[in-house]
């Protein structure tokens, strides 16, 4: 099972976009290394969407989540998710909150927060921000933190991405994503030629379960 199998009522009590994401996607995250690389998305992520301080790791953001849904702080109660991030942002956790759940169920709920952050600051559906997730979880050494804020600056469409790794789109389609994901990888800083970075998605692809 995976680490983030057992997220149950504590995410639930968050909202249900929360306890979604938390449970179709977090799941697949079955090594500590995934876990971490998932961590490190959704803080970068966090930080660039104003959600996440500077200087806060989403597990400490996601404790913060958790001990607001006891006290009835939750998206629901307010009437933008602006005012709910601020009120986050502005809460205390108790002391002696500290270790009511674990390091797994507080980044599931930071991961929950910024999905939806996508969704409202983003125009990603719900699926999009799922899929990006996902993403991460299945090829982490690939969609590293740096590689997805590049991808966020030119689409919000991450299924269309995982799609074309997963081999699910028809040859118009798959050229056509390949095409575009190339031209957003000469961002990256790797140094590599057109034909350099099409071989390296094709691999990846190739690779997908």
């Amino acid at each position: 099972m995976g680490l983030f199998s057992s997220i149950g009522s504590a995410l639930s009590s968050i909202g249900s976009f929360v306890a979604s994401v938390g449970s179709t996607v977090l799941k697949i995250a079955t090594t500590p290394a995934i876990v971490r690389a998932i961590s490190a998305v959704v803080q970068v992520i966090g930080i660039a969407l104003d959600i996440l301080r500077p200087d806060q790791s989403p597990e400490k953001h996601g404790e913060k989540v958790l001990a607001a849904a006891e006290m009835g702080i939750t998206p629901d109660a307010f009437a933008n998710f602006d005012e709910y991030s601020q009120a986050i942002k502005n809460f205390e956790v108790k002391s002696g909150l500290e270790g009511k759940w674990s390091k797994e169920q507080k980044i599931a709920a930071s991961a929950g927060m910024i999905a939806q952050g996508l969704t409202e600051y983003k125009s990603f559906s719900m699926d999009s921000a799922i899929s990006l997730l996902m993403l991460v979880a299945q090829k982490p050494e690939f969609f590293t933190a740096e590689r997805v804020l590049n991808l966020m600056g030119k689409t919000n469409d991450f299924t269309l991405i995982r799609d074309y790794l997963d081999d699910e789109l028809d040859l118009y389609d798959s050229e056509r994503v390949e095409a575009w994901l190339a031209s957003a990888e000469t961002d990256m800083p790797d140094g590599l030629s057109r034909e350099e970075i099409v071989a390296s998605l094709r691999a990846q692809r190739d690779d997908t379960e």
